[in-house]
């Protein structure tokens, strides 16, 4: 590896660990013990205040395993996430999971993103 490739190598893992580290204490600041999601509150836009089933949820997930943070605690995010997975062959949203816990569909059966 070139020098200049090395140097931006360097760079590019350092602030992936600030970011991964900053994902971490975001999570943390939101996440529900009892319920195992991270919480969003949004009182502008009530159907998207509470706990979210993707995105925010596994991002916390994954930035515990890369910082080496509580590995159980990733482990009951992502059993929780699955919890929410429409195995249902039929229906138009199978395979994909709602965006919010307390929606009853799938409100996007493209959504699928992580």
């Amino acid at each position: 590896m070139n020098p200049f490739n090395a140097t931006r190598h360097s760079e590019v893992r350092a602030r992936t660990r600030a970011l991964m580290r900053k994902a971490c204490e975001l999570g943390e600041k939101n996440f529900d013990p009892r319920e195992h999601l991270v919480r969003l509150d949004r009182a502008d836009v009530p159907q998207y205040g509470g706990l979210i089933v993707g995105h925010t949820s596994l991002e916390y997930a994954i930035a515990l395993l890369e910082t080496h943070g509580d590995a159980d605690r990733a482990n009951r995010i992502v059993g929780r996430i699955l919890d929410f997975q429409v195995r249902d062959p039929t229906s138009l949203g199978h395979g994909n999971f709602p965006f919010m816990s307390h929606w009853k569909e799938v409100a996007d059966p493209n959504a699928v993103c992580f």
